[in-house]
């Protein structure tokens, strides 16, 4: 088994300072910029950007988040992986119900629960409300306490 690929280099940038997540918030509307955090690599790019809410004036102190965003910053590590999370993100298998992003997020929510920042509750929520109904509840449940079990 090969070894992980190195973690890149993570820049923090306040949101509503982004020009990506500027255009984002285009289709997604204000909340997107106001209300969530954010991790994206663009192809070729050799750092990941972990954006923030221009609510949050120093995102190092909201350990928790990081240590949730950081997750993804790993997912971005591996090459091609922007372009396959954009795809999961944005249309496989399907925008809303069956969603890529609960391929994205169930990893970092995970994490979430072990440290005992969320409930598996609470992290089926917010995938569910958050996420567009981003897979089933009754099986987002299942996945996690199969994995905490």
């Amino acid at each position: 088994m090969s070894p992980p690929p190195p973690i890149p280099r993570v820049r923090f940038v306040r949101k509503d300072r982004d020009r990506v997540m500027q255009v984002v918030a285009l289709l997604l509307g204000d909340s997107f910029i106001t209300d969530f955090w954010t991790t994206y690599r663009l192809p070729f790019q050799r750092y990941v950007t972990i954006t923030y809410p221009p609510s949050v004036e120093h995102p190092q102190q909201h350990i928790g988040v990081v240590a949730h965003e950081m997750i993804h910053v790993r997912q971005f590590a591996r090459f091609g992986a922007p372009l396959v999370i954009i795809l999961l993100a944005g249309v496989l298998p399907l925008p809303l119900l069956f969603s890529g992003r609960w391929f994205i997020e169930r990893s970092a929510y995970l994490e979430d629960i072990r440290a005992r920042r969320m409930t598996i509750e609470h992290a089926v929520d917010v995938l569910w409300r958050r996420y567009g109904f981003a897979w089933p509840k009754a099986l987002m449940r299942r996945w996690f306490r199969a994995r905490l079990g």
